[in-house]
């Protein structure tokens, strides 16, 4: 381990300690399932908000706000949680840089072994779930959200629409996943890809702006 990584880790002891007794019930806090970095911003935080539903939980099994690619610069990380609740099923890293965002009584989920690179940014408003063994490049975007109010012909259109991101998933760096979409089981989406709409064309591999499918019967594996 390098010395600065292990700075790091001693500085954020102190914020891991409150962010698990700011937010579990004293019988799960002294698990301390979750190890985030002292550089993570944190808001809105509160008891019931965020979940972790495993029957074996363990120390720091859920990391956030550190590593990642190295020569990726990372942006600053937050975690703000005004009206709504995170999920984490299992064993969870997050990298440096992310931004988590959780409002208008959104659900956030996160599936066992789900990784997320450098600048990994979430904008959950309805519901943004994420399946089991998930891997997510630098630089990825989702918001399941328009961001402002829209209109067609004077009637406003729907704002939020849910994201399902299937179990094996891999999301390329720098791509986007808009409101409405679904991935598929054992997808690949291509590097800088943007999407906004549903593939369930299991084992697949997607790519482009906006995405289509390129080859099937693909497998991955990390």
């Amino acid at each position: 381990m390098k010395i600065t990584q292990l700075v790091t880790y001693c500085l954020s002891i102190p914020k891991t300690l409150y962010f698990n007794f700011r937010c579990f019930e004293l019988k799960k806090a002294i698990k301390l399932p979750i190890f985030i970095s002292y550089k993570v911003k944190l808001k809105q935080l509160g008891k019931g908000i965020i979940e972790v539903q495993n029957d074996h939980i363990k120390l720091f099994m859920i990391k956030i706000g550190f590593n990642g690619t190295e020569e990726i610069s990372p942006k600053k990380s937050m975690i703000n949680l005004e009206k709504g609740k995170i999920i984490f099923k299992g064993p969870c890293a997050i990298s440096e840089g992310c931004i988590i965002g959780v409002s208008n009584g959104g659900i956030l989920e996160f599936g066992q072994y789900f990784s997320a690179n450098r600048n990994f940014f979430v904008s959950c408003n309805r519901s943004v779930i994420f399946g089991d063994d998930v891997m997510i490049g630098w630089n990825v975007t989702l918001f399941d959200a328009n961001g402002h109010t829209i209109f067609k012909n004077g009637k406003k259109k729907e704002a939020f629409k849910p994201i399902l991101i299937g179990n094996h998933v891999w999301i390329c760096s720098e791509s986007h996943v808009l409101k409405g979409s679904e991935i598929a089981n054992g997808s690949i989406i291509a590097y800088g890809s943007l999407i906004y709409s549903k593939f369930t064309c299991e084992n697949s591999l997607y790519g482009g702006t906006p995405v289509r499918l390129l080859q099937q019967e693909i497998k991955w594996k990390r």
